[in-house]
Formats: C-alpha cells, structure tokens, sequence
C-alpha cells in the first residue's frame, strides 16, 4: 500500500538529480514543476474556501478524485458518510479528513478546519506525475 507524504523541494530536488532510475528522475522534476507552479499560484491569488459539499453544511469531510488530471477539487467520490469504495486512496484520504475533523472538533472543540464549520475536502490521484501532496488554501491536494 502506498501512502502519500508531504516531500520538501530540497529533497525532491535531489532524488530527482541522483537517483539512477529515469522514471524516478522524471517524476521527481515533474512533481518539482508542479509544486514550483502551485506555489506560485498561492503566492499571487488569494484563496477563498471551497463551495461546502452540503447544501445544509451537514458534510463534514469529503474526498474527490482529480483523475490524475489536474482540475481541482474533481468529482465527489466518497462524501462524509459514505462506505468505504474500495479505492485506497481515497479511502485513505477519507480516514485522514475524519481523523482531522474529529481531533478540531473533539479535542480542541473548534468547528471544522476553519473555525466557521468548513469540512476538510481532499482530493486524490492529482496529476500523472505527481508524487507529493500540497495545500492549496483552500484544501489537501494528494498526487
């Protein structure tokens, strides 16, 4: 099972120079470019929350899949509620937003991720070549 982590530039930077195989390399300058563009983006263009994904705001976590595009947030695939589907990733990502919603609800009694009862809203399978994660601020970006 392949569990995604949040790798920093300095380090992708450098497997993608030493690493001996070229589908590593190519990843690893692929996923550098994206992070490189993502940041960018955040840096120039203030973020707003996503639409909540119930009309009532009853939704407190929601798991999308890019498709390994790059259309965010992507389709709804395992909404708050909603059995596992059988796809890791997103079974993963829905266990972590739980986990996440749960610890600023119940520990720090603080609703949702942004105080205003916001959900935690994940998307999967980002990009072809994509191997990190990223928040985009306004939610997790998982490749």
């Amino acid at each position: 099972m392949d569990l995604c982590r949040f790798v920093p530039p300095y380090l992708l930077s450098r497997l993608a120079e030493l690493h001996d195989d070229e589908t590593a390399q190519r990843v690893g300058h692929a996923t550098l470019a994206i992070d490189r563009t993502t940041r960018g983006r955040r840096r120039e263009t203030p973020t707003s929350p996503l639409e909540h994904p119930s009309p009532h705001r009853q939704a407190r976590w929601a798991i999308h899949s890019a498709a390994d595009g790059t259309d965010l947030p992507g389709a709804l695939v395992r909404p708050d509620g909603k059995a596992p589907i059988g796809e890791s990733a997103a079974d993963e990502a829905y266990a972590g937003a739980e986990a996440a919603w749960r610890l600023f609800a119940e520990i720090f009694e603080y609703p949702g991720v942004d105080g205003q009862g916001s959900p935690v809203i994940a998307t999967v399978h980002y990009g072809s070549d994509y191997a990190n994660a990223f928040w985009d601020g306004r939610q997790l970006v998982l490749g």
